[in-house]
């Protein structure tokens, strides 16, 4: 058997790239039976059949994986944003980075478009949380150098919705690549989707990225209870512990450390009410649930 990682998934045929070589291959049916299916980014054990194409004998354990868009083992999640139609939700944004803490994924902010519009609440927002934030335009190339140099040595995905420009994005960073690229609906106020599947495209330099659909989120399957969503903000780990009160949840309570920061602006208030915000949606569950 030889090692090879997915690269792209289309109606149950697998590319897997092998060394210089990519191989097309179907999986072995004891992955339905036992309620596995491969993802993009999985590292594979194969077997190469006479005909040339393989089969999937083995996964080899996973660094992490999403539920949605199907895909494994990333090591850097960026989030596409844009200042204009479609204009990115913070909300959305910090729920990403919460989603990267939580798979021990790194998280960058990557504003596109800027030549066209800026997000300036946003990208100081995450700034102060301590994430890379890049300000590019696929059209003038404003920051695709400081941007493919983080994503330098990864295999990173790019998420965001339809219509900020991931494809474009991609092929300003890829010259070759011609990704088809979305219009945006007036009507609706959202891109089109344009990118159907999931597949790892490499860049020069040796950078890997994973182009994804235009999900609004990505899913891991896993769900954290509220005591635990605190240590999910880094920006607010420099006062965990330092509370008044054992288990504060840092909402409304006299003597917390993390509310004594946002007021002394060392946490954006805009990231504070997303963590309010997913707190409520966690709040509802149970040990048991996780």
């Amino acid at each position: 058997m030889v090692q090879g990682q997915i690269v792209r998934c289309v109606g149950g045929l697998y590319a897997i790239e092998c060394g210089q070589h990519v191989i097309s291959c179907r999986a072995r049916g004891k992955f339905r039976w036992e309620g596995v299916t491969p993802l993009v980014g999985d590292r594979v054990e194969l077997t190469v059949l006479p005909d040339g194409f393989g089969r999937i004998e083995n996964i080899l354990p996973r660094d992490n994986a999403f539920v949605r868009p199907p895909v494994a083992n990333i090591d850097a999640l960026v989030m596409v944003a844009a200042g204009i139609t479609p204009r990115t939700d913070p909300f959305l944004a910090d729920k990403m980075a919460v989603t990267a803490e939580l798979v021990g994924a790194s998280f960058a902010l990557c504003v596109n478009k800027m030549d066209i519009a800026e997000h300036e609440p946003l990208c100081r927002a995450l700034a102060l949380a301590g994430y890379p934030v890049f300000r590019t335009s696929a059209v003038t190339g404003e920051g695709l150098t400081q941007l493919g140099g983080f994503l330098s040595g990864k295999l990173a995905a790019f998420t965001g919705n339809s219509g900020v420009g991931k494809s474009t994005l991609l092929s300003a960073l890829c010259p070759g690549l011609n990704l088809a690229a979305g219009e945006i609906s007036e009507k609706l106020g959202r891109g089109r989707h344009t990118t159907r599947h999931v597949e790892i495209h490499t860049l020069p330099g040796g950078a890997r990225v994973a182009d994804t659909p235009g999900f609004s989120v990505f899913e891991t399957g896993r769900d954290v209870m509220p005591q635990d969503m605190g240590a999910l903000f880094p920006e607010f780990r420099p006062y965990l512990g330092n509370c008044r009160f054992a288990g504060c949840l840092h909402v409304g309570v006299k003597g917390c450390a993390v509310g004594e920061a946002l007021e002394q602006g060392r946490i954006a208030p805009s990231r504070f009410e997303s963590y309010r915000r997913l707190l409520d949606e966690a709040k509802g569950r149970n040990p048991w649930d996780v």
